[in-house]
């Protein structure tokens, strides 16, 4: 049975929507795409109660939009039919077709090569055999070895056409661009520089990138993911040779030193750099916590670092000299075989691997040995 609460119930609900509409419809002259038509072209419908075991219940009216039709029974695309239709919304229909479907950005095709079309070069060097001009070379080695005091013993050489360790000069001098993030400036760099003999008019000192073109607003740190400003220095300086000291306090926010394609996607970009511009870019590392093993896996961080270098540098310690720091290479500057030179192959030993030689050399001259002190090769290997 239907009781006189659900009669009045909707009611109650038939005129709350018909004030509904008409407040709709007193606010905008309303379109197809859900707002009511005016009061004009509405039409009663009606409402009908019912329980919830379907009985029928009580009858009211609610006012529900109604468009007229054209000659073919068709709803018609405007309101009044002597107007013209509104030019429709193309920001609109823009935003609403975007969202719907994109076009997909051209598949541009691969710029290439061909070999016959290269013409083959030597590698120039800064130092022969240690440092090759425009590619990327890392510095390994644990704290407190002298990393950076050889970063700054190479840069003073460059600036002043000086002698290399091994006794050759510098044909390549210029400036030198450096990137510190663990040393001071005033107390630690530019002390060392001096003893090193350098020119201190030929080093510049990347203090950071201005936040914006006001100076109060500060700078912030660089990364090596400025390549545009890097280049710009580069070439405004005629610089030779980029420190970064160290590598892992340069690398982009985000970047996972671990992970090889998020580092080879900055050095990739860094190598490019180096080429272009003919810079030696030289990269220091702290070694990892691991011992022994290859040294070419000691270098932190992901082993597509010193893969992509062109040579590979660790500096070491000497066990029976402590003021000597051996320079070994880990990584060979020629990717190609060099030619051997051929040995007798009378009274040899063909079962015993072949002896490797590992080139070393030492951040200071040569000095005479201690009176009643037998030369290293004569003393007891235990």
């Amino acid at each position: 049975m239907i009781n006189n609460n659900d009669v009045h119930r909707g009611r109650e609900i038939a005129e709350r929507l018909n004030a509904e509409a008409r407040a709709k419809a007193a606010t905008a002259e309303l379109t197809v795409d859900g707002y009511l038509p005016p009061a004009e072209l509405r039409v009663d419908a009606k409402f009908r109660s019912a329980d919830p075991f379907g009985v029928d219940g009580a009858e009211g009216t609610i006012d529900t939009p109604h468009w007229p039709d054209d000659e073919n029974g068709q709803r018609a695309d405007h309101l009044d039919p002597e107007l013209p239709p509104e030019p429709p919304d193309d920001d609109a229909q823009g935003a609403r077709g975007s969202s719907r479907s994109k076009t997909p950005p051209p598949v541009l095709a691969f710029d290439v090569v061909t070999l016959a079309d290269v013409q083959p070069e030597k590698v120039s060097w800064l130092w022969r055999g240690w440092l090759p001009v425009g590619k990327l070379v890392t510095l390994d080695g644990d704290p407190g070895l002298g990393k950076s005091t050889l970063a700054l013993t190479f840069a003073a050489i460059i600036t002043t056409g000086g002698m290399w360790p091994d006794g050759d000069l510098c044909d390549h001098t210029g400036d030198v661009i450096l990137l510190s993030a663990e040393d001071g400036l005033a107390d630690t760099i530019r002390p060392g520089f001096d003893s090193a003999g350098g020119d201190p008019t030929k080093v510049h000192a990347v203090q950071g990138v201005p936040l914006s073109d006001d100076p109060d607003d500060g700078l912030r740190m660089p990364t090596l993911a400025d390549i545009m400003q890097l280049r710009e220095l580069i070439t405004r300086t005629k610089a030779r040779l980029v420190v970064v000291d160290v590598l892992m306090a340069y690398l982009p926010t985000g970047t996972d030193s671990h992970r090889d394609q998020d580092i080879r996607q900055v050095l990739g970009r860094l190598a490019r750099l180096a080429d272009d511009t003919g810079c030696t870019i030289l990269l220091l590392r702290h070694l990892n916590k691991a011992k022994g093993g290859d040294p070419l896996y000691r270098g932190g961080g992901s082993i597509g670092i010193v893969g992509a270098a062109r040579v590979g540098l660790l500096v070491a310690k000497d066990p029976d000299d402590d003021t000597v720091r051996p320079l070994p290479r880990m990584r060979l500057p020629h990717r190609h075989p060099r030619p051997q030179t051929p040995l007798p192959s009378k009274g040899l030993n063909h079962d015993q691997p072949p002896v490797r030689r590992r080139l070393q050399t030492s951040l200071r001259p040569h000095r005479p040995a201690r009176p009643g002190r037998r030369p290293r090769h004569e003393r007891d290997p235990r």
